[in-house]
């Protein structure tokens, strides 16, 4: 025999769980949301002394949109990936790069993943 208060019960506690659920998730996109509204991409502007393979990258700004220069190898516009500090140039080799945080949320290096090595910098 079925019991109509256990059956009621169950799907009260079904409703308080996913709406519980719904809250947390929707918490999380906020934030997250919030995180990328708040970098600036001037946070990025700057020159990087690389470790290896190349000497200098420069990051600029023109127009609402960065830019990445290595060495003297041209001017490429990097765009903005889903994951934080992370961009990817329009140029042939399409180079990831990741822009790298102190504790201070103060960009203070670069990763830039090219064909198959990785790079890395310092901020001047």
């Amino acid at each position: 025999m079925i019991n109509k208060a256990n059956l009621k019960q169950n799907l009260i506690m079904k409703k308080l769980i996913l709406t519980s659920f719904l809250l947390i998730a929707s918490y999380f996109s906020f934030a997250q949301e919030n995180i990328k509204v708040n970098s600036n991409l001037s946070d990025f502007v700057g020159t990087y002394k690389m470790e290896t393979f190349f000497e200098m990258a420069t990051i600029t700004e023109k127009d609402g949109a960065l830019y990445a220069e290595i060495d003297s190898n041209g001017i490429n516009k990097i765009n903005k990936l889903v994951e934080a500090d992370t961009f990817k140039s329009e140029s042939s080799y399409g180079s990831i790069f990741t822009f790298l945080r102190d504790s201070k949320n103060v960009v203070i290096g670069i990763k830039m993943k090219i064909m198959d090595n990785e790079v890395s910098g310092t901020k001047n």
